[in-house]
């Protein structure tokens, strides 16, 4: 072994620890997920289907530094199908860009956050940017969803 060392001439590296790293800023994680497409439903106690919802063209990013963490996340469509008549309740509205000519579909929610550390600080900002969309309901639509409405008041913050 030690002639095999020799021959090839390995030049030791210093050992390096994560707390140097860390105070040399070069520990910087940074995550992206892209997710094509994501379908739920939700069902009342009765086991009816209540809600439809697909979300396309979901998108996040995670970034953390020593002082600081950042999320960005874009959902690009929403529809919510009403399941009692097919018709769709919640759609996005299609944007008109600079370009005259062409209609885009610009993300339908656009979400930052950024948590700064600071003298054991934090300071947080949030940015919630929504696209125009449309949403229609009709009446019977809405008392089968007051039900899941008052499933969330079960859910409380303590004082």
């Amino acid at each position: 072994m030690q002639d095999i060392y020799v021959a090839i001439d390995l030049n030791h590296v210093g050992a390096v620890s994560e707390d140097s790293l860390r105070i040399e800023n070069l520990l910087s994680p940074f995550i992206k997920l892209n997710i094509c497409q994501i379908v739920a439903t939700i069902t009342n106690k009765h086991e009816k289907i209540i809600l439809q919802a697909t979300l396309d063209g979901i998108s996040t990013e995670c970034q953390f530094w020593e002082n600081s963490s950042t999320i960005h996340a874009l959902i690009h469509l929403v529809n919510i199908i009403n399941p009692f008549n097919q018709k769709v309740v919640l759609s996005p509205k299609k944007a008109m860009l600079d370009d005259s000519s062409s209609h885009h579909s610009l993300s339908l929610v656009d979400f930052h956050f950024r948590l700064q550390f600071s003298n054991q600080i934090f300071e947080p900002l949030i940015k919630v940017v929504l696209q125009p969309f449309e949403a229609t309901h009709d009446l019977e639509y809405f008392l089968e969803m007051w039900e899941l409405f008052e499933g969330f008041s079960v859910f409380s913050i303590p004082a």
